[in-house]
């Protein structure tokens, strides 16, 4: 993992290496959602559609894999980076 530390922000770059096995499924959900739900972030500045408000990706059985992938990596940069100081 790259961490570069920026001002008081800490930003980390990894790549999830099941990114090819999952893509096309995610994908699928992505414009499914798109379809199916209202837009929401009515408080963002852009103009960008998401499910902020109207979907919670956490509970959807569709994104476990990378949802998990993700707090893998929290917990990663968490322990390695926080606790390393």
């Amino acid at each position: 993992m790259k961490v570069l530390e920026l001002f008081p922000t800490v930003i980390a770059k990894e790549i999830n290496p099941k990114h090819t096995l999952i893509k096309k499924d995610i994908l699928k959900e992505c414009l499914f959602l798109k379809d199916s739900n209202i837009k929401g972030g009515s408080n963002w500045i852009a103009d960008t559609y998401n499910t902020c408000g109207t979907h919670d990706i956490n509970d959807n059985k569709k994104f476990k894999i990378l949802n998990d992938w993700v707090l893998d990596q929290i917990r990663k940069i968490y322990v390695n980076y926080w606790f390393s100081k």
